[in-house]
């Protein structure tokens, strides 16, 4: 069972690739095996088939859809404020953003919610963007009709208020463009075509990281590296530190200068 989390939300995961799972039919040929290496931001259907590192809904009839599916997913999950859910069900709950004239095309904190045009990939993306993702890469997200990977019988009805959200789309694109953040699209045939399009099995996650210090169940902090602050629990290091929630830890791209000046000590005696 994953643990909570305890780190805010906004800038979580700075500078680390995020990958956004949708549920168009092109992930039932998805190899899933890959998504592991990502830190992973699921939506609705796709826990038919893989449990990410974060779950969200935007339409409050999906929670009676995947209900069950939800109870048992250990996932962080994230719930529309409008929606409702079982008392007993840890959930951060998002307001609905909704920009105005000159706004941000997508929320620009958490305190203003997520915003989801007519469909839950638009939320997936801005979350991963108030938490810092870089690139952030989606897969299934594909608009082509109304089919879903995890249906024998393709409904191939247009996707309803296809061409608002593919403006909205667009308006993304050129948000990211103008502040440097890399949306990439792995999914071939997609209606959504204002991102570059990347091959996931040549992309590497490099989750190798240096492990900072770890929460145990109980709430101490334990194996703790000269670079930890304990009290802000924030690294020192000139990396960027991460938080791992499926593992409970904090973690540094790159050892700071105290962590390798040990190694080298071990190494000389």
């Amino acid at each position: 069972m994953k643990k909570l989390n305890f780190l805010p939300i906004e800038g979580r995961h700075r500078g680390q690739p995020i990958l956004v799972l949708g549920c168009g039919p092109g992930m039932a040929e998805f190899d899933f095996g890959r998504a592991h290496e990502f830190i992973t931001i699921g939506v609705n259907g796709i826990l038919r088939a893989f449990d990410p590192d974060y779950y969200l809904w935007v339409d409050p009839p999906a929670y009676d859809r995947f209900k069950d599916l939800i109870h048992k997913s250990v996932a962080e999950k994230f719930a529309p404020a409008e929606g409702r859910v079982a008392d007993d069900l840890p959930v951060n709950i998002f307001p609905r953003y909704i920009p105005g004239p000159g706004d941000c095309i997508i929320s620009p904190n958490w305190k203003g919610g997520l915003f989801h045009s007519h469909t839950v990939a638009m939320a997936a993306l801005n979350l991963a963007y108030l938490m810092g993702a870089n690139p952030i890469i989606m897969a299934g997200v594909e608009l082509n009709d109304c089919g879903h990977f995890y249906k024998p019988a393709q409904d191939t009805r247009e996707y309803p208020s296809k061409p608002e959200i593919l403006r909205h789309f667009a308006l993304l694109a050129e948000f990211a463009a103008r502040n440097n953040i890399s949306i990439l699209n792995a999914t071939r045939g997609s209606s959504v075509r204002d991102f570059p399009f990347i091959n996931l099995a040549d992309f590497t996650a490099e989750k190798n990281n240096i492990v900072c210090a770890e929460r145990t169940m109980d709430g101490r902090i334990v194996n703790v590296c000269p670079c930890f602050d304990r009290e802000k629990e924030i690294c020192q290091s000139i990396k960027p530190i991460v938080y791992d929630i499926s593992l409970n830890r904090w973690e540094c791209r790159e050892k700071c200068i105290m962590c390798a000046r040990d190694d080298k000590t071990r190494e000389m005696k």
